[in-house]
């Protein structure tokens, strides 16, 4: 049985090259381990941002040849690190890792594994995903209730998932903010300033909001939506909003290291996803107070309460966004009020300490389990 005060040498591998939602965790997550007392490898893409963003950090990092999901190289590599580390217990934290991580570990019979799992599809569609969430783990962390509703949903046993929320440090609004974000993008002084952080995939429902931009245009003249973040559809939204006569009012950024700058600046925060495990992205923005609108889907309703801590919209319902940002831009009385309620949600339940103490406990059961 594991001493439950014993410090753990763990294992932790992240395979990403963009910087999303669940490399934030990761980072938190590697932080608030070491600061714990316990000793942290963590495997990661030599190209990611992630590993630049922890090269500051008390964490071992290493890199691998290779991260092909199912590339010898890459897998034979992990396993080395896996044999030689003496691990506890290994975490694999995305799709790809978590197929690599399991074949690696198969090959040097090491256990135990954790999986986080972060989105709400199927995890049981073919035979390797019936592998990697059957005989390839011994246990699943779920970002949030919807997401492990959907794990239940998929045959697993309730007592091989666990529930740990994602943990946000709160960002901080910044003084001088909006005149710099006007300055910087060339804005008209009396511009209606909303941002949606999230990479460019089909899934964040960026088309969405373009449509709900288009319908809002020609009586508010003054908006101007930034959009933060990288990824593969940047050339076809682009086009989108040329095709809807939008081009001026949507403004791609790419990715931003200062995204509490730009959420300083802004009047509201979008979600348009069409499916979410939670919504990193709403966290920061109700962390500053800053109203939301969003969809109805995923995780994002444990986070928003209609009316109380945000807007919901349906999923893919332009016209049903357009409204809902329309009201955040009229009713300032009512956007401070869910601002401000949202804010109080995201500090009780959502911090990084709750979210690695919270790992921390699954590490220790599944230790126990192991004998």
């Amino acid at each position: 049985m594991s001493d439950s005060s014993a410090a753990l040498n763990l294992l932790q591998v992240d395979t990403e090259t963009r910087w999303g939602g669940g490399q934030q965790q990761v980072q938190h997550l590697c932080q608030g381990l070491v600061a714990g007392g316990h000793r942290v490898t963590l495997v990661c893409h030599r190209d990611g941002i992630l590993r630049h963003r922890m090269k500051q950090a008390p964490v071992t990092v290493l890199t691998l040849p290779s991260f092909g999901e199912v590339d010898p190289r890459g897998i034979l590599g992990l396993a080395r690190i896996i044999s030689r580390g003496r691990f506890d217990l290994m975490h694999m934290h995305s799709s790809r890792a978590h197929t690599m991580g399991a074949l690696a570990a198969a090959l040097v019979r090491f256990r135990p594994r954790v999986v986080s799992r972060r989105s709400r599809h199927s995890t049981r569609r073919d035979p390797i995903n019936r592998w990697k969430y059957g005989s390839g783990i011994d246990r699943v962390v779920a970002i949030s209730r919807a997401v492990r509703r959907s794990l239940l949903e998929s045959g697993f046993d309730p007592e091989d998932v666990d529930l740990v929320p994602s943990g946000i440090d709160p960002p901080r609004r910044r003084d001088g903010a909006r005149k710099a974000v006007i300055a910087e993008f060339g804005l008209p002084a009396d511009a209606e300033l909303a941002v949606c952080v999230a990479n460019l995939v089909a899934l964040k429902g960026h088309r969405t909001l373009i449509r709900a931009v288009a319908l809002l245009a020609g009586r508010r003249p003054a908006l101007r939506v930034i959009l933060a973040g990288g990824g593969p559809l940047l050339g076809d939204l682009e086009g989108a909003a040329r095709s809807a006569g939008v081009k001026k009012h949507i403004l791609f950024c790419g990715f931003r290291n200062d995204i509490d700058r730009l959420l300083s600046a802004a009047d509201l925060s979008v979600c348009p996803s069409l499916s979410e495990g939670l919504g990193l992205s709403i966290l920061d923005a109700l962390a500053m107070e800053l109203p939301v609108a969003a969809s109805d889907v995923g995780g994002i309703p444990e986070i928003i309460s209609h009316e109380e801590t945000g807007l919901l919209v349906p999923p893919g319902d332009p016209a049903a966004l357009a409204e809902a940002m329309e009201r955040l831009l009229d009713d300032r009385d009512t956007a401070t009020r869910l601002g401000r309620a949202g804010r109080k949600v995201v500090l009780e339940k959502y911090s990084v300490e709750a979210m690695v103490q919270g790992t921390e406990a699954v590490y220790r059961r599944v230790l126990n389990q192991a004998g």
